[in-house]
C-alpha cells in the first residue's frame, strides 16, 4: 500500500506543468514527472442533489430542540413557505373574527343607541377580514361626516379601525417574514452518500500496473494542488465571504505558533539555537464544532496536529561529489553536494543530491522533500534525525537561477552579495546554494466525554505518529467515538507538512508570487522561512478538511482509474451512520428550517383558526344556559348576521312565516316552493328602494292568491 514517498529528481533542467506523467531519468531511485494537463479542482466531486440529505434532523450544537431542523429543497421550501403563507393569512383572518366577536359581545346591550353604533355592530358581525372591517369603518365615518353626531362615535370608530389595520397589517408582515421566522438560522447541512468511504490504491505489489501508479500520483498531487489554493485563498485572511470559503464547517482551522520551541532533533542539529524552532499547534479541535462531524457531546472526539520545523546545519552532513552523468562516448563530469541524511529505500546514504550546474541552466528555485511516514524503510532518518513519537520531513530548498532585486537576511533565501554593472548594484546575489529544513508531526487523541489525570482536562494520547495513534487503546472511546475516529486518521493520512509540498517542487513557495523572469521582485523579510511553513501548515490543514469531506461524499474517479473505495458495511449500522454525520456549508439549492419555529407557527394558527370557528358557537351554548343577559347578548350576535338582518326586513315587508329565528339561518316554514318566494325592490325612488310586496300582495295573502294560481318563478 502507497503511502507517501517522494524524492522529486535531481536537480535537472526540465519543462514543468500540471498534471502527472512519470518518466525514468537516471537512478532507479528518483522519480521524476512531467507534470502536463489539467488540474483537478477541489470540487470536482461536488455535490448533486443525492448528497444533500433533505428531512428531519438535529444539529447538536443547539440540543433536540432548538437544534430540531428540516432541510429541503429549493423547490419544496418554495411549497412549503407558500402553504405557511395561507395559512398565516388563514389566522390573521381567524384572530379579527376573535377580536370583533369579543367586541360586538362586549358592547352589546338593550339601550337605546345611535344608528351609528347599531351600524358598527353591523359591521363586527357580518365584516370578513380585518381589511374588509377597516374598509367599512372608513365608509362608515364618510357616510355620517355631516352628522354632529359622529363626533362622539370618532373614539369607538378609530379604535376598532385601528385594531382592525393593526391586524390587518401585522399579519401581512408576518406572511412575508415567515420564511425568516422559520429559518433555523443554521447553515450546515448534512451529507448522505451511499459511497462514503476512504479511496485507496495498491502500489504495494511489484507487479501493480504502471497506470494505477499514475493514477495515485496524480491523486495525491491534485488534492496538494486544491488544498494549497484553498488555504491561499481562506487562511490567515479576513476575506471569507467568497463561496470557495463556505464549503467546509469551518472556512479555516486556527492555530497558535511558538518562535522558541525546542529543536525537534538532536541539539545542536538546528540552525540558530536550541530553542529556536518554529511550531504550530491547532489546539484541541472537536469532531463536531470543527470537523463538523454532527454528535452528541458523547459521541464526539478532539483531536491536536502539532508541527515543528527548523532550519538544519546542513554542513556535517555535505559532501561534493564528480557523478559522471550522459550517454556512453558523451560522457560529462558534473559536480553534485550530496547530503548524507539517511537512506532511500535501504539503498545508500545519500538522501538529496544538488547539480551545481544548475545555478546555469535558467532554471528557477526548487524544492524536494523526503518523510520516514512514521517507520517507513521508504527513509531512514540518520540517527540525529530519528524520532519515535513524531513523523520526520525534510525539505530541501535550492536558489538555482534566481536573482533578487534586494537583499534580505532570511536564513533559507539569504541574498546579499552584491551584483554589480558599470560599478552600480543591480541585483543581489544568493549566499547559499541549497538549504535544508525539517519538520516532526505529531498528532493527538481526546476523548471529551473521559475527564484527564488533570482537574478540568479530558483524557488524551501522548504526542505521537497517526500509527500510534490508531492502535492507542487507554481513552475509553465509545463504538460512536471509534467509528468517528475512523475518518479522522483516514484524513490525517494526507494532513502532514511533507504532502502538502509534495509534487509541487517550487510553486510550493509563497516567494515564487513575486518572480518574474528569475527575479525575485519583492524585498522577502527575515522571517520567510517561517512564512513559507505557515502556508505548508494551512495546506496540511486544508486538505485535512478536504479528505474529511471527501469521506463523507464517497471519492469519484478511484474504482475507475484501478483504485478501490472502503466503505462501512450495510450490516455496520455505527459506521454508515457517522458516515452520515459530516456537515458542509451553504449548500446551494437547500434551505434549513427549525423545526420549533414551524410547529409555533402551525399550532398558534390552528388554534387561531379552530376558535375562530368554534367560539360563537360555544360561548353561543353557554350563554343558552345562562341568565337573560348573557341570553340576549347570544341573539344580538346571531340577530345582526345578514340573513337574520334580510329575514327581519322581509318581515317588516309581511313576509312572516320563518322559523330559526334565534339561528345562524332562518328558513320559511312551509316547503311547497310558492311559499318560499320573496318580493324584491322596490325602485320606483331610486334614492328610497325598499322591499314590496310580490304582484301585490296583500298583507296575509299567499303568492298563489295574490297571483291568480299562475305560475311563479
Amino acid at each position: 500500500m502507497q503511502g507517501a514517498l517522494f524524492l522529486l529528481g535531481r536537480n535537472i533542467p526540465r519543462r514543468i506543468g500540471w498534471g502527472l506523467n512519470p518518466i525514468s531519468v537516471g537512478s532507479s531511485r528518483y522519480i521524476v514527472f512531467n507534470l502536463s494537463g489539467r488540474r483537478p479542482s477541489l470540487h470536482d466531486n461536488a455535490m448533486n442533489s443525492s448528497h444533500i440529505y433533505t428531512g428531519p434532523w438535529v444539529y447538536q450544537s443547539r440540543g433536540k430542540i432548538l437544534g430540531a431542523t428540516i432541510t429541503l429543497s429549493t423547490i419544496q421550501a418554495g411549497f412549503l413557505l407558500s402553504g405557511i403563507t395561507f395559512l398565516v393569512g388563514l389566522a390573521g383572518n381567524a384572530a379579527w373574527g376573535i377580536l370583533k366577536y369579543i367586541f360586538h359581545q362586549l358592547s352589546s346591550s338593550r339601550d337605546p343607541r345611535h344608528a351609528i353604533f347599531r351600524q358598527l355592530q353591523a359591521i363586527l358581525k357580518n365584516s370578513g377580514t380585518a381589511t374588509n372591517s377597516a374598509w367599512k369603518f372608513l365608509i362608515q365615518t364618510w357616510a355620517w361626516r355631516e352628522n354632529k353626531r359622529i363626533r362622539n362615535w370618532r373614539p369607538c370608530i378609530f379604535g376598532l379601525l385601528s385594531a382592525a389595520v393593526f391586524i390587518s397589517i401585522g399579519f401581512s408582515v408576518a406572511s412575508i417574514l415567515c420564511s425568516r421566522f422559520l429559518g433555523s438560522g443554521i447553515d450546515y447541512f448534512l451529507i448522505h452518500s451511499a459511497g462514503c468511504g476512504a479511496w485507496l490504491f495498491d502500489t504495494s505489489n511489484a507487479e501493480t500496473p504502471r497506470n494505477v501508479s499514475t493514477q495515485w500520483q496524480s491523486k495525491m498531487l491534485s488534492d496538494a494542488s486544491n488544498a494549497a489554493t484553498y488555504a491561499r485563498t481562506c487562511y490567515n485572511t479576513t476575506n471569507l465571504g467568497g463561496s470557495q470559503c463556505q464549503a467546509f464547517p469551518v472556512s479555516q482551522i486556527e492555530w497558535s505558533i511558538n518562535l522558541n520551541a525546542s529543536c525537534p532533533f538532536k541539539n545542536g542539529t538546528c540552525a540558530f539555537s536550541d530553542t529556536a524552532a518554529y511550531q504550530m499547534d491547532t489546539g484541541y479541535l472537536d469532531s463536531h464544532d470543527v470537523l463538523g462531524i454532527n454528535a452528541i457531546p458523547g459521541e464526539r472526539i478532539a483531536v491536536r496536529k502539532v508541527a515543528t520545523c527548523a532550519p538544519i546545519r546542513a554542513k556535517p552532513y555535505m559532501k561534493d561529489a564528480n557523478v559522471t552523468l550522459g550517454s556512453p562516448g558523451e560522457e560529462m563530469i558534473t559536480p553534485f553536494i550530496l547530503f548524507e541524511m539517511g537512506p532511500l529505500l535501504n539503498q545508500t546514504a545519500t538522501t538529496f543530491e544538488y547539480n551545481l550546474l544548475s545555478r546555469y541552466c535558467q532554471i528557477g528555485p526548487d524544492l524536494q522533500t523526503v518523510t520516514d511516514m512514521g517507520g517507513s524503510v521508504i527513509w531512514s532518518p540518520i540517527s540525529d534525525l530519528q524520532r519515535s513519537d513524531g513523523q520526520v520531513s525534510l525539505f530541501l530548498f535550492s536558489q538555482n537561477s534566481v536573482k533578487y532585486a534586494h537583499p534580505n537576511d532570511d536564513y533559507i533565501f539569504q541574498a546579499n552579495k552584491p551584483i554589480l554593472q558599470d560599478g552600480e548594484v543591480v541585483f543581489y546575489d544568493y549566499n547559499y546554494f541549497v538549504a535544508i529544513f525539517g519538520c516532526v508531526d505529531q498528532y493527538q487523541l481526546c476523548n471529551p466525554a473521559k475527564p484527564g489525570p488533570v482537574k478540568g482536562e479530558m483524557a488524551c494520547s501522548p504526542l505521537s505518529t497517526r500509527a500510534t495513534l490508531a492502535n492507542f487503546t487507554g481513552l475509553g472511546l465509545n463504538s460512536y467515538q471509534l467509528e468517528t475516529a475512523r475518518p479522522v486518521f483516514t484524513a490525517m493520512l494526507q494532513s502532514d507538512m511533507h504532502n502538502a509540498v509534495w509534487g509541487r517542487r517550487g510553486s510550493a513557495l509563497t516567494s515564487q508570487s513575486t518572480v518574474r523572469d528569475l527575479l525575485q521582485l519583492a524585498p522577502l523579510p527575515d522571517n520567510q522561512w517561517q512564512i513559507e511553513l505557515a502556508g505548508w501548515f494551512g495546506a496540511s490543514l486544508a486538505r485535512f478538511q478536504q479528505s474529511l469531506l471527501e469521506y463523507a461524499l464517497g471519492p469519484v474517479g478511484i474504482v475507475e482509474n484501478g483504485g478501490s473505495v472502503i466503505s462501512p458495511t450495510s450490516n455496520d449500522t455505527v459506521g454508515r451512520a457517522i458516515c452520515n454525520r459530516q456537515m458542509i456549508r451553504n449548500a446551494s439549492g437547500y434551505q434549513n428550517f427549525s423545526t420549533l419555529a414551524l410547529v409555533i407557527v402551525l399550532l398558534v394558527s390552528s388554534v387561531l383558526i379552530s376558535l375562530d370557528l368554534t367560539l360563537d358557537v360555544g360561548i353561543g351554548f353557554v350563554q343558552k344556559k345562562m341568565g337573560k343577559e348573557a341570553k340576549y347578548r347570544r341573539l344580538c350576535w346571531v340577530e345582526d348576521g345578514y340573513l337574520q338582518v334580510q329575514r327581519m326586513a322581509y318581515e317588516g315587508a309581511g313576509y312572516d312565516d320563518w322559523e330559526e329565528c334565534a339561528e345562524n339561518v332562518p328558513v320559511l316554514k312551509e316547503n311547497n316552493r310558492g311559499s318560499q318566494v320573496l318580493g324584491g325592490l322596490d325602485d320606483e325612488d331610486p334614492n328610497h328602494p325598499k322591499l314590496i310586496r310580490e304582484m301585490g300582495m296583500q298583507h296575509g295573502q299567499t303568492v298563489q292568491e295574490a297571483a291568480g294560481n299562475k305560475e311563479v318563478r
